[in-house]
């Protein structure tokens, strides 16, 4: 199963006989010191950051932290990644996608190319040539740790929550990202733990060798 809630939900039920797997994406590196890595250019990582974004169907929830998304890739030429959705169309397509409200905020741009990747590699070898990953969908975020981008997943569900847990990848709260007026000074105080992110990856690794 992908983390400790889920094994708790059927251990509830009387079923027992699980393990905690993560994600079997977060071993796409054979690097064994990734997280190291990661946090050592997190560390060394100065204004302005240019942001890569994986976002899917449009969620309620998600609308202000799209939005404050969107301005921060628009004023830094970020990347706008489509993951799945209507979204996902306009990039095979070649279109581009609008700010989620319409309007432009605090930027002269309203419009922004999106990308779409069918194979994993490509994605990842793209990813890394952005300074930060800050996205909604959790396979996004470990996908840009893949290509040894700090990555950060907005914390939106349970299912997003715990399998950011298990992997031991830095969240951060939906409602706070969508209240602050600069999301790259939110993203840049939050930490990245190397450390951890080594230690569970090893760790997860052993249970599915």
């Amino acid at each position: 199963v992908r983390g400790s809630r889920t094994q708790q939900i059927l251990s509830d039920l009387g079923i027992d006989d699980t393990v905690v797997m993560g994600c079997p994406s977060l071993f796409w590196s054979d690097d064994p010191l990734l997280g190291d890595r990661i946090e050592t250019r997190w560390r060394a990582a100065t204004s302005p950051l240019r942001p890569a974004v994986a976002v899917g169907p449009q969620k309620r929830a998600l609308r202000s932290s799209h939005r404050r998304l969107f301005d921060w890739a628009a004023r830094r030429d970020g990347a706008w990644i489509a993951q799945s959705g209507r979204l996902l169309v306009t990039a095979l397509s070649g279109g581009t996608v609008t700010r989620p409200d319409g309007r432009s905020d605090r930027s002269d741009r309203a419009h922004l190319p999106a990308h779409a990747f069918f194979d994993a590699g490509a994605w990842i070898s793209f990813v890394a040539r952005y300074d930060v990953s800050v996205s909604p969908r959790i396979h996004g975020t470990i996908l840009a740790a893949q290509g040894g981008v700090p990555a950060f997943c907005l914390a939106h569900d349970g299912r997003t929550s715990e399998l950011a847990a298990t992997c031991s990848l830095p969240t951060l709260s939906v409602r706070r990202f969508g209240r602050t007026r600069d999301p790259e000074r939110l993203v840049t105080g939050t930490a990245w733990d190397g450390a951890a992110f080594d230690r569970t990856r090893q760790l997860l690794a052993g249970r599915y060798a």
